[in-house]
């Protein structure tokens, strides 16, 4: 199978909508954290060209958000692998002395990958936020909608980290695994007053409706 970074996007959307199990959400979610990370990129860029005052402060986040892009892109190929590595270790023979352990190991990375996808994806949040307050305000809706994309994979990769735990058999690695996806949900939860507080600049800026709707 080519990597799917290598595919068009109607050639993914396909691929995602398939009867094949990969890629399936956890692919999905680091596409979308790979997407928000673009956004914020692009809302940096342009305000560095605008603005020349906050050219020196954005250099960072601009260059931060364009690696987090590539690292949550390469990540939609590796979640896919790992899902078809915990397959195929289901399909070891049953009395094959290797297969629990085969896929225990499996069960493990395909928690692992997802897990980085959070994390990366909290920290893009927090890039969403900064250039949602310092971006030109043309451009803060798409800054709004790199914060909703960012915390969509976080939620969408929390899941796909614990449906994996449920079937791990290392207690300590699942208990500090779930501590760490509940705490990356939480930071998480940033987009969402940030979204309110953009939703609420932008109604306050419709013209009044006088006599009501026609």
């Amino acid at each position: 199978m080519s990597g799917l970074g290598e595919l068009t996007v109607r050639e993914f959307l396909g691929r995602l909508a398939s009867e094949a199990p990969a890629p399936g959400g956890g692919a999905a979610a680091a596409l979308a954290g790979a997407q928000a990370a673009s956004l914020v990129a692009m809302v940096a860029r342009i305000t560095m060209a605008k603005r020349t005052d906050e050219a020196a402060g954005l250099a960072q986040t601009l260059a931060r958000a364009e690696e987090l892009s590539r690292e949550l892109a390469a990540l939609v190929d590796r979640d896919t692998e790992a899902f078809l590595e915990v397959m195929s270790a289901y399909r070891l023979p049953k009395d094959d002395t290797a297969r629990p352990g085969a896929i225990q190991a499996a069960l493990r990375r395909a928690a692992e990958v997802p897990l980085e996808v959070a994390r990366r994806s909290v920290e893009v949040v927090g890039l969403a936020r900064l250039v949602v307050e310092r971006g030109i305000p043309s451009a803060r809706t798409d800054a709004a909608v790199a914060a909703l994309m960012a915390r969509a994979a976080v939620e969408g990769a929390a899941l796909n980290v614990l449906v994996n735990l449920t079937a791990l058999k290392d207690r300590g690695f699942v208990g500090k695994t779930a501590q760490e996806v509940a705490e990356l949900r939480q930071k998480g939860q940033e987009a969402a007053a940030l979204l309110d507080a953009v939703f609420a600049g932008l109604t306050e800026k419709l013209p009044e409706v006088k006599g009501g709707l026609e």
